[in-house]
């Protein structure tokens, strides 16, 4: 009960919702406590940083049909 209750507080009081977007979303005091957590682990472990920009230049496109799936 007391984490059905919890999750009811992060969800705005429903238990689950189908919202698009909200899904993986929180509200509340408890969303924050958590976030902070989280934000705060990545930092200890060192994944907090951004990953390196990404480039497409090296990316080929296959010519020709495009073969079938099965």
């Amino acid at each position: 009960d007391k984490v059905l209750s919890r999750l009811k507080a992060i969800r705005g009081g429903k238990l689950n919702t189908a919202e698009f977007g909200s899904r993986m979303r929180g509200e509340g005091i408890f969303a924050d406590q958590i976030r902070d957590l989280f934000r705060v682990s990545l930092k200890k472990v060192g994944l907090a940083k951004e990953g390196p920009e990404l480039s497409t230049a090296h990316f080929r496109r296959p010519g020709g049909v495009q073969l079938d799936l099965l």
